[in-house]
């Protein structure tokens, strides 16, 4: 049988390290996890695509903040759709400027499109709804 009294003295050791321990072996598997994929991707030629696709949105968003920031007015209450000459420049952009990242993440014109009309319809959202500080200040006032 073990001795109890050195698994009690032990204790406080274990204790403080345990964080560096977990730190380690957790870096240790994400760090071989990486390496895998990477040798994955590296062997079969096939990129995964969440990176490819969140470089598309991350485009779409950017375009979309373009479109609104360069229209006059506000844009909360109008309706824009699909064949908008904004649109299809901010469409014709990203094409132009991403197509490895399109063809990798297997999106088409259409889909930037409405990806971007997407991103358009939060920012309406956005500039629709009333902020605290508005709604206090009515409220304040009445």
């Amino acid at each position: 049988m073990s001795d109890p009294s050195s698994a009690v003295a032990l204790s406080p050791f274990v204790e403080a390290l345990s964080p560096l321990v977990n730190a380690a072996v957790s870096g240790l598997v994400i760090g071989v996890g990486g390496l895998i994929f990477a040798a994955l991707a590296r062997w079969t030629g096939v990129a995964f695509t969440p990176d490819f696709q969140s470089q598309v949105e991350r485009a779409a968003a950017t375009q979309a903040g373009i479109i609104v920031a360069k229209a006059e007015g506000n844009l909360a209450g109008k309706s824009i759709e699909v064949g908008n000459p904004a649109v299809a420049a901010a469409t014709n952009w990203i094409a132009a400027n991403m197509p490895a990242a399109l063809d990798k993440a297997g999106v088409n014109r259409d889909d930037v499109s409405h990806l971007i009309l997407a991103e358009i319809g939060k920012l309406q959202a956005q500039m629709a709804a009333p902020t605290p500080a508005a709604t206090t200040t009515a409220r304040a006032t009445q």
